[in-house]
């Protein structure tokens, strides 16, 4: 029995890394639903819904002075056992892909260290139903947007 105590204790951080996969579209569904963020005047709007083909389908929009200036589609999926987000800043068909690297109930976090910026998204939702938008390069320099549910 001595022996398997090293064994089970050089186990357990593979077992903490599988627990935070992000390996199944669920574990994003938090954030289905319409979300608005307003900061100095300007007014986020980020949409998500489940699609046809078994995905999620998001649109994003920056609102100033009743004016749209932004405008953003997203996706998000699994390939190859691993959750996916991707994003197109100029709706041109050219998707940016992050993929998952940290799900727990409440919170995904995506990564692309090859982009120039952002490199990191990471979704967070609190018990008071506020969403966290956090938007970074790897050193976690960037912005975050605060969103309530848009009712």
């Amino acid at each position: 029995m001595r022996r398997l105590w090293p064994a089970l204790f050089l186990a357990l951080p593979v077992f903490a890394a599988a627990e935070d996969a992000c390996t199944d579209l669920e574990q994003a569904a938090f954030l289905l639903g319409t979300w608005q963020s307003e900061t100095q005047g300007t007014r986020f709007m980020e949409r998500w819904r489940r699609d046809e083909g078994g995905g999620f389908r998001g649109s994003a929009e920056a609102i100033r002075d009743g004016e749209r200036f932004q405008q953003e589609a997203m996706t998000l999926r699994v390939v190859a056992g691993t959750l996916v987000y991707a994003a197109d800043p100029s709706l041109d068909g050219n998707f940016v892909e992050f993929r998952g690297v940290r799900c727990t109930p409440g919170e995904a976090v995506f990564e692309n260290p090859e982009h120039d910026f952002p490199q990191r998204l990471h979704y967070r939702l609190d018990d008071s139903g506020i969403l966290t938008a956090r938007v970074s390069d790897l050193e976690d320099q960037g912005f975050k947007l605060v969103f309530r549910p848009d009712d």
